[in-house]
C-alpha cells in the first residue's frame, strides 16, 4: 500500500513537472512575438497618420462650407475619432442658409503681385502699366483682410452653376452661414511675360519637394527665393 502510495505521489509529481515544463515560454514564440510588435506599432502609426489626413480634409471641406462633403467623409470613415465629429458638423450645416442671388456674385481677380516696388515704379515704359493694372503684395493682403472683414467668402464658380438634366447652364443653391457673402477670386494669365523680367515680380511657377507649386523670385541682388507669391 505504501509502494503504491509513494509511485502514485512520483506520477502526481511527474505530471506536475511535465505541466510547468508545458506552460514554460517557447523561445521562438518569444521571437515571433518580439517580431509581431514592430508591426503592430507600424500599422497603429500608419492609421494615426491617416486618420490626422482624413481630419485634415474634413476641416478643409467645412471651412468652405461644404459640409455635405465633409459630412459624408466623416460618416463613412471606420475610425471612431472622425465619426464623432458627424454631429457638430450637422449642428454647423444647420446654421446656413440658401444664397437668394446666384446670379449677383462679384468676380475679383488679380495679375501678378509685384514684389519689389521699386523695380516695378522706376518711371520706365512699363512703370505706369504696372500701377494702372498691377497690385503689389502688401496691397493684396490688406485686400483679403479688408474682404474677410466684410463677411465675404470664397466660393467654386462649379458650386453655384453648372449644367442642367437637359445640359442647360443654370445656376445652383449654395449654401452659406448667415451673413456671408460669395466671392470668386482669380489669378489672370498666370504668366510671366519678358517685358516683366527684371521689374520686381516673381519670374515663373515650379513644384517644390512636398509637391506644392510655388513661385521663384529673384531679388535685385540676384538672389533666387522661392516662396507663395503671386
Amino acid at each position: 500500500m505504501m509502494k503504491f502510495a509513494r509511485l502514485l505521489a512520483a506520477g502526481i509529481l511527474v505530471a506536475a513537472l511535465a505541466g510547468c515544463s508545458s506552460e514554460q515560454p517557447n523561445p521562438q514564440d518569444a521571437a515571433n512575438d518580439a517580431s509581431a510588435a514592430p508591426d503592430a506599432s507600424a500599422q497603429a502609426a500608419q492609421e494615426e497618420a491617416r486618420v490626422a489626413e482624413a481630419k485634415a480634409e474634413i476641416n478643409r471641406l467645412a471651412d468652405g462650407y461644404d459640409y455635405p462633403a465633409a459630412i459624408k467623409m466623416a460618416s463613412k470613415d471606420p475610425s471612431e475619432e472622425l465619426q464623432k465629429l458627424v454631429p457638430g458638423l450637422e449642428e454647423e450645416k444647420s446654421q446656413t442658409v440658401a444664397w437668394e442671388k446666384p446670379n449677383q456674385i462679384p468676380h475679383l481677380f488679380f495679375h501678378s503681385l509685384v514684389i519689389d516696388t521699386d523695380r516695378a515704379f522706376d518711371g520706365d515704359g512699363e512703370a505706369q502699366g504696372y500701377k494702372d493694372y498691377m497690385v503689389t503684395q502688401k496691397e493684396f493682403t490688406a485686400i483679403i483682410e479688408e474682404l474677410y472683414a466684410r463677411d465675404f467668402v470664397l466660393v467654386n464658380p462649379a458650386d453655384f452653376a453648372g449644367p442642367d438634366k437637359k445640359g442647360n447652364m443654370a445656376y445652383r443653391k449654395i449654401m452659406l452661414p448667415k451673413g456671408k457673402q460669395p466671392l470668386v477670386l482669380s489669378v489672370d494669365d498666370v504668366s510671366y511675360y519678358e517685358y516683366m523680367d527684371g521689374d520686381g515680380f516673381a519670374s515663373k511657377l515650379l513644384v517644390d519637394k512636398d509637391g506644392k507649386v510655388r513661385n521663384e523670385y529673384t531679388d535685385a541682388k540676384g538672389k533666387t527665393h522661392v516662396g507663395p507669391t503671386t
